[in-house]
């Protein structure tokens, strides 16, 4: 796993994307909690989100780094992974936000388990208020495999560089990691 901690790391980047992911990180800053995923075929949770795909707009940019490993507008980029990450709040837990306030966390690079190149994980951070209740829209492809949704106090000791999950529970690896980024950079 390599970790990208900047847009101008992104812009340099120069490998071969398989597959591009978005995922949010939804934290209240009032109770420092943040909201996590269980879905019913996975056995870690995640924060929401998903694959940037060939409906969002921005089709040759997108191409242009799965075939040449390179991002040739690093702007128009961050629009595909904003309007993407917007398009799956709204899809998995029926919020809709204003995809200009979606702060960069960071950018995790891991190999495709098929070898067919690596995979772009590109983590964001969006405030939600305390009063926040994730909802599953009953029409939605998403509602079968959703079966929990659960805000997770989070604290990070920047002595002993320890982050403490409350309640503890079982994260995947990348989700994980893009948290402790988050609170080793003061964003949650």
């Amino acid at each position: 796993m390599f970790i990208i901690r900047s847009r101008q790391e992104l812009q340099n980047l120069r490998i071969r994307i398989a597959n591009i992911f978005v995922a949010v990180i939804l934290y209240n800053d009032d109770e420092k909690k943040m909201l996590v995923i269980q879905e019913s075929d996975k056995h870690n949770s995640r924060f929401p989100g998903g694959s940037v795909d060939a409906t969002d707009d921005f089709k040759k940019i997108i191409a242009h780094l799965k075939e040449k490993g390179t991002i040739c507008n690093i702007g128009e980029f961050f629009k595909v992974l904003t309007r993407a990450a917007k398009r799956e709040l709204k899809e998995e837990i029926s919020l809709d936000i204003d995809e200009n306030s979606l702060s960069f966390i960071c950018g995790l690079i891991t190999a495709d388990q098929d070898d067919n190149g690596y995979h772009l994980k590109i983590f964001f951070k969006y405030p939600v208020p305390k009063t926040f209740s994730p909802k599953i829209d009953p029409s939605n492809k998403e509602e079968e495999r959703l079966i929990s949704f659960q805000f997770l106090r989070v604290s990070y000791d920047r002595v002993s560089r320890f982050m403490t999950l409350d309640p503890p529970l079982r994260l995947s690896s990348c989700h994980f990691k893009a948290a402790l980024e988050a609170a080793i950079n003061g964003q949650i």
